[in-house]
């Protein structure tokens, strides 16, 4: 290995010896000398062409319970990350090996001449530089991002070397931030730990190695994921995986409407715009389908209602009232996802006001007015709606966003009289 470059070459052991020189180090290697890989000393000790590999480790998934895991391919299991035998040549063939988004290539074959042959800007109709010429062309070089799922715009064609180490810690007993050397043990490859639990846990994560040459820029993405157990976990994975591939090209919910309210004595009238209806999303185009009200007593939904995925993690709230546009979209979508259908609605028609006469004075309640699209089946892409944030501070300070109000109904104040719906107007 060329260690200035990472180059590797396949040369016969010469007679002599073979000396390597890495930071400022001779070092000599005879011919019948027995090598082993020597971990975490950034050296490919026994010349197979890797560095400080690991055929296996250790996990302890419980106090005294080991659990086996392999960061490059173990050929018996069939597990662990596929790598290049530059002795035998295995993998040398496969691109997806050590890919890269500079190379002018399309690693990863996911580029798609019908849609993605649009040149060198991006945008179709512009008849620049490889626009309609049958060929992925890439954006390496130039301020351009290049056609789409080649390089710049195609985020996982690049080395997805996954997470290497992990080390999970009690707080105030870990390496401290100024200890580098403490740090960097604890983030060499092949280390992971997972005995602690139910504590005021830290944790260092790291994945490599990699080669970063001076002025050289690599990218990286990072996803923390969070489930109810492990296969709502496994499940957040796959999604996190989907979205990752897809270029986060994912298709989006309309645009926040903005709601108000009047209340009024035992009601409450909300109202809200129509800037949800003008969205329109890049991939489905102009989706608008309709509207969704929600209605709670607390900043969580809780007594809205659950809605349960096939697992029974709890997924949605249900709605009080929900408005769609008359067209072709009703009922429920096709799609599913963990038996869970969306349900567009029956075709009632759009309105943008809408009085909620079961209510008890002086009770504050949150309400949500979401707008949702109606997804598309052709593109295999379920329906989307807004979100309904809402939260309070150690203050009670309610904060929404501007979709979501507070509201309190409440009597008149006593000897109020209101004025006639309708008088003689006489000229003075």
């Amino acid at each position: 290995i060329n260690y200035q470059t990472y180059e590797r070459s396949l040369i016969p052991m010469p007679s002599n010896g073979l000396t390597i020189e890495k930071s400022n180090n001779s070092l000599v290697f005879m011919p019948n000398e027995i090598l082993e890989e020597i971990p975490r000393n950034l050296f490919d000790d026994n010349l197979n062409g890797l560095i400080d590999e690991n055929n296996g480790a250790s996990i302890e998934i419980a106090p005294g319970v080991f659990e086996d895991i392999y960061l490059y391919f173990d050929p018996i299991s069939g597990e662990g990350l596929k790598y290049i035998d530059y002795k035998s040549g295995i993998g040398i063939g496969n691109f997806l090996i050590d890919e890269s988004r500079e190379d002018g290539i399309d690693n990863d074959g996911d580029w798609n001449q019908s849609t993605d042959d649009v040149g060198i800007d991006g945008m179709p109709g512009s008849g620049d530089l490889g626009e309609g010429d049958g060929l992925p062309t890439s954006g390496m070089g130039s301020d351009l991002p290049g056609e789409p799922n080649i390089d710049k715009t195609d985020v996982d064609e690049s080395d997805q070397i996954g997470l290497s180490s992990f080390y999970y810690f009690n707080f105030g007993v870990g390496p401290q931030m100024n200890d580098d050397d403490r740090i960097w043990e604890s983030m060499l490859p092949g280390y992971f730990n997972n005995s602690i639990s139910n504590t005021d846990a830290d944790f260092l994560f790291s994945s490599g190695y990699f080669p970063l040459q001076s002025n050289q820029t690599e990218r990286f993405s990072i996803a923390l994921l969070f489930g109810d157990n492990l296969p709502d976990l496994v499940r957040n994975k796959q999604t996190v995986q989907t979205i990752y591939n897809q270029n986060y090209n994912f298709a989006k919910a309309p645009d926040l409407p903005s709601v108000w309210a009047y209340a009024g004595d035992n009601y409450v009238t909300l109202y809200w715009n129509d800037i949800a209806e003008q969205s329109v999303d890049r991939i489905t185009g102009e989706d608008f389908e309709g509207y969704k009200i929600y209605k709670a007593t607390n900043t969580q939904y809780t007594d809205s209602g659950v809605i349960t995925d096939a697992f029974g993690t709890p997924k949605f709230n249900i709605p009080i009232k929900q408005f769609d546009e008359i067209n072709e979209y009703e009922d429920f979508f096709p799609g599913h996802v963990d038996g869970i259908q969306f349900y567009l609605g029956s075709n009632t028609g759009l309105v943008h006001t809408w009085t909620d006469s079961n209510v008890i004075n002086g009770h504050r309640y949150f309400y949500a007015v979401t707008a949702y699209d109606h997804g598309s089946i052709e593109k295999e892409i379920l329906p989307a709606e807004t979100s309904k944030f809402v939260t309070m501070d150690r203050g009670g300070r309610v904060i929404t966003a501007r979709n979501v109000i507070t509201v309190v109904p409440d009597a008149p104040s006593i000897g109020y009289v209101p004025a006639p719906e309708k008088r003689d107007v006489y000229p003075i």
